[in-house]
């Protein structure tokens, strides 16, 4: 019983070292390596992404003041303006090479030219802001008291959170 306890046999059975092949050594660094990569990809998102985040917190801030006719529409056609003009400007970023001869800088845009713009840069849905709430975008906003109903701007609203964690540029 005592020779079967002793230590010096066990380490002659079952040996203290192992020894990485070349082969382990190449699997380690290849999951390093995707490791990295995809953590460079995930912070590179979130930077592309950092502006409608943003404008999401902000729309969501304002979803008190929907009661308010017009301060609402005018903050929320705000937070759509700051949208599109920063994808507007990182796809200049990323783009630089290209020319931008159809690009329309939507810091400019105003009325039918800024629903048009927002239509042609919508998620899949037929040009929803110009047939259902133009009139809320481009006449409402300039007026002191509004005619529009609490669920028109709703809908904006809804639309608008929709356009700004969607749109493409």
């Amino acid at each position: 019983m005592q020779q079967i306890l002793d230590t010096n046999l066990l380490k002659d059975i079952y040996p203290a070292t192992f020894d990485f092949g070349w082969g382990w050594y190449i699997i380690i660094f290849i999951i390093l390596l995707s490791f990295i990569f995809l953590l460079t990809w995930y912070t590179h998102a979130r930077k592309k992404n950092f502006y409608r985040r943003i404008a999401l917190a902000e729309l969501v801030s304002y979803k008190p003041l929907l009661a308010v006719n017009n301060i609402s529409i005018v903050k929320i056609n705000k937070i759509l303006k700051f949208t599109a003009i920063h994808a507007y400007n990182s796809a200049l970023a990323t783009r630089k090479k290209q020319k931008h001869k159809n690009s329309t800088n939507p810091s400019a845009l105003v009325g039918k030219h800024w629903i048009a713009y927002l239509d042609k840069h919508c998620f899949g849905q037929d040009k929803p802001f110009t047939n259902s709430l133009m009139h809320l975008l481009t006449e409402t906003i300039y007026k002191p008291t509004s005619t529009a109903n609490i669920e028109e701007i709703q809908h904006l609203y809804n639309l608008s959170f929709k356009w700004i964690k969607k749109h493409k540029c």
